[in-house]
């Protein structure tokens, strides 16, 4: 990769990480609904990165161009799938390493908060060990 592209690269991610750190403070207050379990280190998210996006933003494919750069270029995302219906976009991520995360310590938001209920609906990945539900009603 040349320089260019490295340097572009770096400082778009540290804009990613600024705006990871201005989302975390702007929810931080907001009420999340509680999340069971812990992490089996599997790699399922890193392999299942769903991008939901707006119905607008679904229907302008100069904005979802955009996305869609920004997660391959910035994040290092490969898009697996566009599930228009869904309006969600599903990514892998290229950090993944032998099953585990190579860059854990300034790994993106999107990661950090996973599994998020207000993104990822009322469920989670299977073979992932976290729920939204404890063991006791499941």
């Amino acid at each position: 990769m040349t320089f260019i592209c490295l340097f572009a690269r770096s400082f778009l991610q540290l804009i990613r990480d600024l705006d990871g750190l201005f989302t975390w403070v702007t929810t931080f207050w907001h009420p999340k609904n509680p999340i069971y379990g812990q992490c089996k280190q599997r790699g399922v998210c890193c392999q299942n990165v769903a991008v939901g996006v707006s119905k607008r933003i679904n229907n302008t494919p100069i904005f979802l161009k955009i996305i869609h750069w920004w997660y391959s270029f910035v994040y290092n995302f490969t898009l697996k799938g566009w599930y228009k219906n869904d309006q969600i976009m599903i990514y892998s991520c290229n950090y993944l390493k032998n099953g585990k995360c190579s860059i854990y310590w300034r790994r993106p938001l999107i990661c950090r908060e996973y599994p998020r209920s207000k993104r990822i609906g009322q469920t989670t990945m299977p073979g992932c060990g976290y729920s939204l539900q404890p063991k006791d009603d499941l």
